[in-house]
Parts: structure tokens; C-alpha cells; sequence
């Protein structure tokens, strides 16, 4: 999968699915971080957007309320571990915005197996 860089329209989109009370709370802010800024690193997404808990926050209140525009956000790691100020590894990831894509289990996927013959 490909970090994306959001359209105007498309963080419209989400930003509207999102702020379901027409304020922008920390699931807002992290949307509007990774449209611009894909692959974020943990510690910026923590710093610019004021979120503890990233991953709660996106499991909760992003991705099950844009899942309908076909995108997910999610974390990967970099190719590169990411080294503290002390150079120890730290367990940060990079965030982004992806395409959701048919995978083998959906239900489109299932409904052509059953009629093939094995």
C-alpha cells in the first residue's frame, strides 16, 4: 500500500464524516496532519495534533466513519528504525492515509469462489 496525499475535496469528505458534531476535535486534527503530510512520524502526529493515544483515536472515531469513502488511516513501519535523542530504537511508526483495496476475503472475492469449482 501507497501513503496518499488528500484532495481539497476528498479531506472535505472525511473531515465532514469525522466532525460529526461540526467541531474539529483531535480525530479532525490528525486527518487534516496526514492529508497534507503522509507518512507523519509518531511523534509529530503526538506533537502537532495533541493526541496521546493515536492509535485509539483512529481504530474509534476515524477509520469506521470513512471506511464508505474507501480509505483507511494506518501505520507502518519505516524502512529505517527510528532512533531517540539518546540513539536507542523507538517503537515509532509512520502515519498515513491509504486506498482501501479488494482483498481476498470480501465478500466480492467469496461470492466468485463459491461458483468456481475447485
Amino acid at each position: 500500500m501507497t501513503p496518499i496525499t488528500l484532495s481539497k475535496k476528498e479531506l472535505d469528505e472525511v473531515l465532514f464524516s469525522v466532525n460529526i458534531t461540526c467541531k474539529e476535535f483531535s480525530a479532525g486534527r490528525i486527518c487534516r496532519l496526514l492529508a497534507e503530510k503522509p507518512a507523519t512520524v509518531t511523534v509529530d502526529v503526538n506533537r502537532l495534533c495533541s493526541v496521546g493515544n493515536i492509535s485509539d483515536i483512529v481504530n474509534k472515531f476515524i477509520n469506521p466513519r470513512i471506511h464508505h469513502l474507501g480509505l483507511v488511516v494506518a501505520c507502518t513501519r519505516p524502512p529505517k528504525v527510528i532512533l531517540n535523542r539518546f540513539n536507542q530504537r523507538t517503537g515509532q511508526v509512520h502515519w498515513a492515509f491509504y486506498r482501501l483495496q479488494i482483498a481476498a476475503n470480501d465478500a466480492q472475492y467469496d461470492q466468485l469462489a463459491v461458483g468456481a469449482e475447485v
